[in-house]
C-alpha cells in the first residue's frame, strides 16, 4: 500500500513533487509504502512502513540534507516495489 503526506518544505527527507490520489493531483509531500495484514473486511493491521526516498535524494547536492533528516547512511536508493518486496521476505 501507498501512503502519502503533503507537505509545504522540502526541510524533511524524502520530498519532492509527486502524484497523490487522496489530492487527485501533483502536490510537494513525501511517500511511504506500507505492509499491511487484513483478515476479511472487518480487521486489517499495519505490520511495517518504510519511507520511499526518491533517487535524486541520493545525489551528492543531497548528501547534507540527507545528514540533517537522519537518513541513514547504508541506506540506497530502493524503487516502492522494492521497499514493499523487502518487507515481506
Amino acid at each position: 500500500m501507498k501512503v502519502g503526506d503533503e507537505k509545504a518544505s522540502t526541510y524533511s527527507a524524502g520530498v519532492k513533487r509527486q502524484y497523490f490520489g487522496r489530492a487527485g493531483k501533483v502536490e510537494m509531500g513525501q511517500v511511504g509504502i506500507a505492509l499491511n495484514y487484513s483478515k476479511g473486511h472487518a480487521f486489517w493491521t499495519m505490520v511495517d512502513t518504510e519511507l520511499f526516498l526518491p533517487e535524486s535524494a541520493f545525489s551528492l547536492s543531497n548528501e547534507e540534507k540527507r545528514k540533517r533528516t537522519k537518513v541513514p547512511s547504508e541506506r540506497v536508493f530502493q524503487t516502492k516495489i522494492e521497499l514493499g518486496f523487502d518487507m515481506i521476505q
